[in-house]
């Protein structure tokens, strides 16, 4: 895809965001004091993202999720895994319609040098598993579930009648895109098994390249809410952008994300087949979970006590960011999951 088609596709992004999304964000926020106004699976269906997905290269996906994640990173997120369960699913070979959500299962017996437990036991073609807070679940039409069938890494992929999905928890900023707890049933039998060893870590990256797009750009618009509130409030007779400490904080995160955003870029735009880059997209991260939520939290910082009220919003940017800091899984375990597979 070229530049000139990669614009026109996030112009495109921008403007579904404006129109469609942005003036409800609020009320999805209050979801379940207030029902949403609509799925946003739907709406994303309407804006042919299943068909988008087959011509566009994983760095125009970063640059779509950064566009609209400047409105809502909650949104960003939630699209993001729609994409890379339908990247998946191509790659596997599934046709079918409908949402994909990818469960990663952790054993609670950590395995710390295999990097914790990411696959489900599979015998006599039953899976037993619980798997906590799994994006989409509650309204996915298929599960790509990660299991260890004969020893050998497999993808099940499971209908939707087949799994128990508990009510949505909330855990994601925008209340209207949670995460759920399913139980898979003991009966269970797959639609389809592929082969799962390259496709989990390409998976584990995708995911985590399009949380890190998604956490910066959240953090970004946070600090840009930040700099224009101390340019309007006065403390001590001076308005406070003009405290050495204020401009040094701003200008400190500025930079750190501006770093941030061209690793992530980069990442995406080398993202091939290839283990190497599926490694740099992991470590890029970890990186970014840790500056977006910083710089969030430094956001709040600037606002005082209004930075934890509704109101001026970056209570929420900083929910998304640490939110997003745990998807698909914390920084801890990345950096064990990087040891697992032989990195340094």
């Amino acid at each position: 895809m070229n530049g000139q088609e990669r614009k026109i596709i996030i112009e495109t992004a921008e403007k579904f965001m404006r129109k469609v999304f942005l003036p409800h964000i609020s009320t999805f926020d209050k979801f379940p004091l207030l029902p949403p106004p609509f799925e946003p699976s739907k709406k994303f269906f309407e804006m042919g993202i299943h068909e988008l997905v087959k011509g566009m290269d994983i760095l125009s996906v970063v640059e779509v999720l950064m566009k609209v994640s400047e409105f809502c990173a909650g949104l960003g997120a939630f699209l993001g895994y729609m994409i890379a369960g339908e990247i998946l699913k191509i790659k596997s070979g599934i046709e079918t319609d409908g949402i994909t959500s990818i469960a990663i299962f952790e054993d609670e017996d950590l395995d710390l040098e295999n990097g914790g437990r990411f696959f489900v036991k599979m015998e006599d073609g039953k899976l037993r598993g619980i798997k906590k807070s799994v994006f989409l679940f509650h309204l996915a039409d298929i599960f790509a579930v990660f299991c260890e069938l004969d020893g050998e890494k497999t993808i099940a992929w499971i209908r939707r009648e087949d799994v128990n999905v508990n009510e949505p928890s909330g855990l994601i900023g925008i209340r209207a895109c949670p995460c759920s707890d399913i139980v898979i049933k003991n009966s269970v039998q797959p639609l389809k098994l592929t082969p799962a060893d390259k496709l989990f870590h390409y998976s584990i990256s995708l995911i985590s390249l399009f949380s890190s797009a998604c956490a910066c750009s959240t953090a970004i618009s946070a600090i840009e809410k930040a700099s224009s509130y101390a340019k309007e409030r006065y403390q001590g007779g001076s308005l406070i952008i003009e405290y050495d400490a204020i401009k040094l904080m701003l200008s400190h995160n500025r930079i750190l994300l501006g770093k941030c955003r061209d690793l992530i870029l980069k990442t995406a735009e080398n993202f091939r087949e290839d283990e190497v880059l599926w490694v740099d997209a992991v470590r890029t991260k970890i990186f970014a979970s840790e500056v977006a939520v910083n710089a969030c939290l430094d956001a709040i910082q600037v606002f005082g006590g209004y930075g934890y009220m509704r109101d001026y919003e970056v209570e929420k940017r900083f929910r998304d960011a640490v939110a997003l800091s745990l998807q698909p899984f914390d920084s801890i375990r990345a950096t064990l999951y990087l040891n697992s597979i032989g990195t340094k």
